[in-house]
């Protein structure tokens, strides 16, 4: 006769003689998303929150031409009081190879002084690097226009997150201004003060100069030597900021 017999599920096999974890860990996924979920989870919020908004707004730029509404030019800026330009511009006017760049060098930065700092610091540090920057810039501009020595100034335009991070670059490189750095493959050793320099001569060089990034150094600069402390939040704003979940515990 024929016997009944019941097919059991092995705890370390499937049905079809497929193994089972056994770790008990669910199958690999998507790779780029592991990826992706593995860099949030290590990555701080305001450095996370700010290099999405820069990949995300970059892909939003091949459908709308969003560095002609943000960026920075005194024409705008000044002229019709679009003070908006001046915390925006670093969002907009990246292009695939500054947003390459970016990516491999900002949030290595931003995160360690996200973390030594707390998130509220860091952001506020970036804000006020931001809006000193582009303030620096526009003025700048307008004076070169109203003395007539570039006339065409007030349509020159500060937009990237360059003009933010070489202020970053040069926060960073002023805790510590002896020690030797190396520009990429210049087997030269520099004086960590003098690298943000070295390194806009460099984009100079490949890229043209740009008024925006030498200003970017030059508030860094200003921000080591204590002259923008006033700017700086008190202690119980970064507590009310840090209290909204952009500080440590908002990781």
């Amino acid at each position: 006769h024929t016997s009944n017999i019941k097919l059991k599920k092995s705890p370390m096999s499937g049905y079809g003689g497929q193994s089972a974890p056994l770790n008990g860990s669910a199958p690999a996924g998507n790779p780029w998303l592991n990826y992706y979920q593995q860099w949030s989870e290590r990555t701080p919020y305001v450095t996370r929150t700010s290099t999405i908004s820069m990949v995300v707004l970059y892909l939003m730029s091949f459908l709308f031409p969003l560095d002609a509404y943000l960026g920075n030019m005194p024409f705008f800026t000044v002229r019709h009081f679009e003070i908006y330009r001046l915390l925006l511009s670093p969002l907009v006017g990246n292009s695939i190879l500054s947003i390459i760049i970016i990516l491999l060098s900002y949030p290595a930065t931003a995160q360690k002084m996200e973390y030594s700092s707390g998130s509220g610091a860091f952001l506020s540090l970036l804000l006020m690097l931001t809006v000193v920057t582009n303030i620096f810039f526009a003025l700048l501009c307008y004076i070169l226009y109203l003395f007539n020595v570039f006339a065409e100034a007030i349509f020159w335009r500060s937009s990237g997150f360059f003009t933010t991070l070489f202020s970053l670059i040069t926060i960073e490189c002023m805790m510590n201004p002896d020690a030797p750095r190396r520009l990429m493959f210049i087997p030269v050793d520099i004086p960590s003060k003098y690298f943000p320099l070295a390194l806009y001569a460099l984009f100079s060089i490949f890229g043209g100069p740009e008024l925006s990034f030498l200003v970017s150094i030059f508030v860094g600069y200003l921000y080591c030597k204590g002259q923008l402390d006033r700017l700086k939040p008190t202690s119980y704003q970064l507590e009310q900021l840090e209290a909204t979940g952009a500080g440590p515990g908002g990781y």
